[in-house]
């Protein structure tokens, strides 16, 4: 029975590190505080004021090759949708990013990984308000950790913070203009690995 348990007890752990070894791939899907809305509310002097109700949609989607065990290189895609509405008026912001990167994976337990990752890449971003619209463009990067809870062989869920930044340089107008945008998220997903 020692044995049968010892063998069962190896192969568990075997199969759990073929998951990310050399050779092998990840494809990941996460979204980050997604399909989530708020209103504000500004104070100024003794009046309040209501200000914009904000919804956003925001969904990662990655895949990586594992070049070594426990490291996957490859790239993640963001598509981010966030719309503003007050009163009449409304505003819509949709960002895409394309950004390759890194993604270290740990041994933690039998069914845990966590995971530490970087990005660096290209995002853009349109804003559409009544009739007219504007596009920027710039520099962009991600850090990201977490943990991949295994509940199959191959399927994890990934449970992780990120920080990331977009720069965006435009004109309006004689100004020449540069925005930073610059989210902290929590993010939940899945990974196959194949």
């Amino acid at each position: 029975m020692k044995k049968i348990f010892m063998i069962c007890l190896t192969f568990g752990f075997v199969t759990l590190n073929a998951q990310t070894q050399k050779g092998n791939w990840v494809i990941e899907g996460s979204t980050s505080l997604g399909f989530s809305s708020g209103k504000s509310t500004y104070k100024v002097e003794s009046d309040k004021v209501d200000g914009p109700t904000t919804s956003v949609i925001s969904f990662n989607p990655a895949a990586g090759y594992f070049v070594m065990d426990d490291l996957a290189v490859g790239i993640e895609f963001g598509l981010a949708s966030v719309t503003m509405k007050q009163d009449s008026d409304k505003v819509t912001t949709s960002s895409f990013s394309v950004m390759p990167g890194a993604t270290y994976y740990f041994s933690a337990g039998e069914n845990i990984k966590p995971y530490i990752g970087a990005n660096v890449g290209y995002g853009s971003k349109k804003e559409k308000y009544e009739d007219e619209s504007e596009s920027a463009g710039g520099f962009a990067w991600k850090a990201k950790g977490g943990m991949a809870f295994f509940f199959k062989e191959s399927i994890a869920v990934n449970l992780g913070l990120s920080y990331s930044q977009m720069t965006y340089d435009y004109s309006e107008g004689d100004f020449d203009i540069k925005e930073t945008y610059s989210p902290f998220g929590v993010s939940v997903g899945f990974s196959f690995f194949l």
